[in-house]
C-alpha cells in the first residue's frame, strides 16, 4: 500500500479515532496533510488515499520520512 518511503498505514477502524487526533501534536497533522497531499499529487494507490480522506471512520499512525 505504500507508494514513497515513510508512508501512512492504516490502522483498524476504530471508534476511538477522535482522542487519537486530538493527543496529536498540531505540527504532527499538519504533516499528515501535507503527506497525503504529496500522494494524491503523484497518484498514489486509490484505495490507500480514500481510507486515509475517511477520518470519521479511519484511524491513522504516522511515520516520518527517513
Amino acid at each position: 500500500m505504500s507508494c514513497v518511503r515513510g508512508s501512512i498505514h492504516v490502522i483498524e477502524s476504530n471508534e476511538k479515532y477522535e482522542n487519537y487526533f486530538k493527543k496529536l501534536d498540531m505540527k504532527i497533522i499538519r504533516f499528515f496533510y501535507d503527506c497525503f497531499s504529496f500522494f494524491e499529487s503523484i497518484d498514489c494507490n486509490i484505495q490507500l488515499l480514500f481510507a486515509c480522506k475517511r477520518v470519521t471512520k479511519d484511524q491513522f499512525k504516522l511515520r516520518p520520512f527517513n
